[in-house]
């Protein structure tokens, strides 16, 4: 009896340690880049406008690679500058026309293309009316930065109340 039930033993901590070993199965991010077919693309990290500076009306995308191109795009107070070595990095600036439901702006750089991907959230019976907002989103992307622009969308999940 008592070996039985040593021998039960072994096997049920047998199969709990190779159970232990199977790699667990993280659901895909459907607003990253496997969810989106992005291949090897990584997100570019948001920049923020230094204080004393102000952006100039920005009408569509462009990628700011020079000081001219810097300097073109922002009104800094005396003494302030925009603080970025172009030879270091490049500004991806972007004019974004933000739906209601939509919670995020991101940036994706494969080394070719920048894919912007607005992220909305699920609509629920009760939201407002549609009521776009005109904003500006900032990007670092490396330096002389020659990329196209595309865009995509994801949905992510959302509990109405």
């Amino acid at each position: 009896m008592k070996c039985s039930a040593l021998v039960g033993m072994m096997v049920v901590a047998g199969f709990r340690t190779a159970a232990a070993d199977k790699p667990v199965l993280k659901p895909v991010d459907p607003c990253g880049a496997q969810g989106l077919k992005l291949g090897t693309a990584k997100p570019l990290a948001a920049w923020k406008i230094p204080d004393n500076c102000t952006p100039k009306s920005i009408s569509d995308k462009r990628i700011l690679k020079t000081q001219k191109d810097l300097d073109e795009q922002f009104d800094c107070t005396k003494g302030a500058k925009v603080g970025v070595d172009s030879a270091n990095q490049s500004i991806v600036a972007v004019s974004w026309n933000q739906s209601p439901a939509a919670i995020a702006l991101d940036a994706w750089d494969d080394g070719k293309t920048i894919t912007l991907v607005t992220r909305f959230r699920q609509t629920c019976p009760k939201d407002p009316r549609p009521m776009p907002m005109q904003t500006a989103r900032w990007y670092a992307a490396p330096a002389n930065a020659d990329r196209a622009f595309a865009e995509a969308t994801c949905t992510v999940p959302t509990k109405c109340n």
